[in-house]
């Protein structure tokens, strides 16, 4: 999977590639840019590619020889909404991976990920992205305390209580708080205890299925990504205001999305 790619020279381009087996690579392709391209479409974003290339460890710039596209997601080119959230995804994964540290998981995870944003409502999107970053974050150890207050251990309440309690997530600490805990401190999203147990099952899907449902997160998760009903504003402000605060304290290379940050701007506090 292309990252990132860049033009070198008049023929030329360097490439991020995201690959199963080396994780990311660097690498020189040249002649990528001339009309009789050995890499033909395989360097183009949202395609997977193989390629033939030399490699040496330890050198920062491999050298690609050749490529062919394996499969396009080219729906996420007829729509603005889903390229800017299949971008978003690219450089999310160009921005958290490490060089050529293999991460299977998060390989299939992203894979899995590109081909529902082809085709589920644009409505969901938004949701979708959030709980793909989610995961992502939870493989490279990342995952959230969110089944329990962090200070007392208060187990997420039901029922009634899990309708009217209002909880708050503080990323500095990595979880959630009860509201007897949370009481007189500052900072925090405040927050509904369901929506709590929407955002953990994101963050630690379903098992090794990546399906969409552990994209979604929850137990309605495919019938989520195939119905268009709008999301609440609420809801989708509170979550991107908490993964993103999250990700920006607890991952040191994660500092926020070109492709979205506009959407960052627009962020404010919300009880979900």
């Amino acid at each position: 999977m292309v990252l990132r790619s860049l033009r070198y020279g008049e023929t030329s381009r360097i490439v991020t590639l995201f690959t199963r087996a080396h994780g990311k690579v660097s690498a020189m392709a040249k002649g990528a840019r001339e009309t009789k391209s050995p890499f033909g479409s395989s360097l183009e974003p949202f395609c997977v590619a193989s390629y033939v290339f030399y490699h040496r460890t330890g050198r920062d710039l491999q050298f690609l020889k050749s490529g062919w596209t394996e499969r396009e997601y080219s729906a996420l080119w007829e729509d603005a909404e889903r390229f800017l959230h299949g971008a978003a995804l690219l450089e999310f994964l160009d921005r958290i991976l490490l060089e050529e540290e293999p991460v299977p998981e998060i390989y299939d995870l992203a894979q899995r990920a590109l081909a529902v944003l082809t085709r589920a409502p644009r409505e969901r999107l938004r949701e979708l992205f959030r709980a793909f970053q989610l995961r992502a974050a939870a493989h490279l150890g990342y995952a959230p305390m969110l089944d329990r207050c962090l200070h007392c251990a208060r187990g997420l309440p039901e029922g009634e209580a899990e309708m009217t309690e209002v909880w708050v997530f503080r990323a500095t600490e990595g979880g959630a708080l009860c509201p007897n805990c949370a009481s007189g401190g500052e900072g925090g999203v405040r927050i509904r205890p369901r929506a709590l147990r929407r955002i953990r099952t994101m963050a630690l899907g379903r098992g090794e299925g990546f399906g969409e449902a552990d994209l979604v997160g929850d137990r309605g998760g495919a019938s989520l990504v195939r119905d268009s009903a709008a999301p609440s504003p609420l809801w989708i402000a509170a979550l991107e205001r908490i993964v993103e605060e999250y990700l920006h304290f607890h991952i040191e290379r994660y500092h926020g999305l070109r492709s979205l940050r506009i959407r960052m701007d627009e962020m404010g506090a919300a009880t979900a």
